[in-house]
């Protein structure tokens, strides 16, 4: 009979913005199987991970706990583990939450506040429900998002975990490959994350799916991982549709019984909405920087005109100079308040026809535009916030504004595309370029200005896009054409 191999994996303690080798090195010998394998890369995602992790079991007491949770409430493991959420204060919250989402046998996390003893920011929680084979509840999956940064040395009570069912329900993704970059292992958010199936990933490079696609690359990673080098970075994968998913990448090396290196095991972060939020400020301080700041340039180069014995005609136009500074300045103001609204407001179901039809009136007063109209005869109910108005209003008046000939004609056509609803938006002004079309919803470049810029924020906060294309298919002297989907309500 063949002597069962055993695995070790070695995980290192993270301190601060740094991994360090000390004596209180993790140490997991298992031996091969999948059970085993799914404890050897839940341990490692929770010592890799700087949020607090608990599982509470059915009667609503906690059965597992990392350090990082314990650190943060300032707690003793002793004074969380086997405890009721009731006999903890700072879990008090998620009492019902738990016994809420036990019943409804949902995997479907939810939010709620947390309040740190001492400490006034609000905390978020997300709840999984951790389900066996037969979808009978065994527990409560619960991760507290926290600011700081913990100590993540591994804390647990001896006890038989769903570690299999964690890792699928784990909102971040797992992923482990072997000495030649290869996935042997890949967790279901890791898969949905850049739109792959297991299947499309196991055996394969993980190089293969990123922007870089780089064997140096591959190589380097690997290099680390084999001098027992752990690292974070940042990585860039591709979906099959193209789009871009910014992570960030916490890679750990792990050995067999004889400190070989077979591979590494990585804990892969969504960072899109913190790679938005760092755009969209880089955009707001270039409007401050270039943008105002070019207007105030205006108005103190119009005021000194005042001032000088000019002829009436040349102190006439200086005012209306400043005016039009003035009232640009208050646009551009007011545009970047509403921005700053939009993650706050809620997304529901809105009759899309009342408000594009309010919208249509105002852009035919204030701009003298015929504007005609298909398929809104009845009311369509779309998934939008209450910004719906202003996002439609930026593209009619996008239209109007920028058209120079006196008679302004806009078409607005409704069509249904799937599970989406498109509005079609064409003009009969000046049309865009293909070279310009091809960056102007870039923020970077600013090239459609900031109104165009907030509406493809309050496009996507409703979950729709938006796309440009010429009016006339072919010749973009005719006009363009703006087209909006927004998911229709079910």
């Amino acid at each position: 009979m063949h002597e069962v191999p055993q695995y070790k994996l070695f995980i290192l303690p993270f301190h601060g913005d740094k991994w360090v080798n000390t004596a209180k090195t993790a140490c997991l010998t298992v031996a091969p199987g999948r059970m085993d394998m799914d404890r050897v890369l839940f341990q490692a995602m929770v010592d890799g991970s700087d949020e607090g992790m608990a599982v509470i079991s059915e009667d609503l007491k906690v059965v597992y706990v990392n350090a990082a949770l314990c650190s943060t409430l300032g707690l003793k493991t002793t004074d969380i583990l086997d405890h009721h959420l009731d006999e903890i204060s700072p879990l008090e919250f998620l009492a019902n939450r738990v016994a809420e989402k036990m019943a409804a046998k949902t995997s479907i996390p939810s939010r709620s506040a947390l309040r740190v003893p001492g400490d006034a920011l609000g905390k978020d929680a997300d709840c999984r429900v951790v389900l066996d084979s037969v979808r009978t509840p065994r527990g409560i999956f619960v991760i507290l998002r926290f600011d700081e940064e913990h100590a993540t040395v591994f804390s647990r009570r001896e006890a038989d975990l769903p570690y299999d069912v964690i890792l699928d329900t784990a909102i971040d993704g797992v992923a482990v490959d072997d000495v030649k970059g290869r996935f042997t292992y890949v967790n279901r958010a890791l898969a949905e994350m850049i739109g792959r199936t297991r299947e499309e990933l196991l055996g394969r490079r993980w190089v293969e799916f990123t922007k870089v696609q780089d064997d140096d690359f591959l190589f380097e990673k690997m290099a680390l991982r084999r001098v027992g080098e752990t690292e974070r970075y940042e990585l860039e994968w591709v979906r099959p549709d193209g789009s871009i998913v910014p992570t960030l990448v916490s890679a750990s090396p792990y050995y067999d019984e004889h400190g070989n290196f077979v591979g590494s095991v990585a804990v892969i972060t969504d960072i899109s909405e913190l790679k938005e939020a760092e755009e969209t400020v880089k955009f707001y301080l270039s409007l401050l920087t270039h943008d105002i700041s070019n207007q105030l340039q205006v108005i103190l180069t119009s005021t000194g005109l005042l001032d000088s014995e000019l002829p009436a005609s040349y102190v006439d136009e200086a005012r209306r100079d400043i005016t039009e500074a003035l009232e640009r300045c208050n646009r551009l103001i007011t545009k970047i308040k509403r921005a700053a609204k939009m993650r706050d407001l809620p997304i529901g179901n809105i009759d899309l026809t009342s408000v594009l039809k309010e919208k249509i009136k105002v852009v035919e007063r204030v701009y003298e535009a015929k504007v005609h109209v298909e398929n809104f005869e009845r009311p369509i109910m779309v998934r939008a916030n209450a910004l719906l108005g202003e996002l439609l209003w930026n593209l009619l008046e996008n239209a109007a504004r920028h058209n120079p000939k006196e008679d302004k004609h806009i078409w607005v056509k409704g069509f249904r595309k799937d599970e989406y609803f498109g509005i079609s938006i064409e003009d009969n002004g000046p049309g865009i370029g293909d070279a310009k079309k091809a960056i102007l919803f870039d923020k970077s470049r600013r090239s459609g200005g900031v109104g165009l810029t907030l509406v493809t924020h309050m496009a996507r906060e409703c979950g729709g896009w938006i796309e440009v294309h010429d009016r006339v298919e072919g010749n973009p002297s005719q006009g363009a054409k703006f087209v909006l989907y927004l998911p229709l309500a079910e």
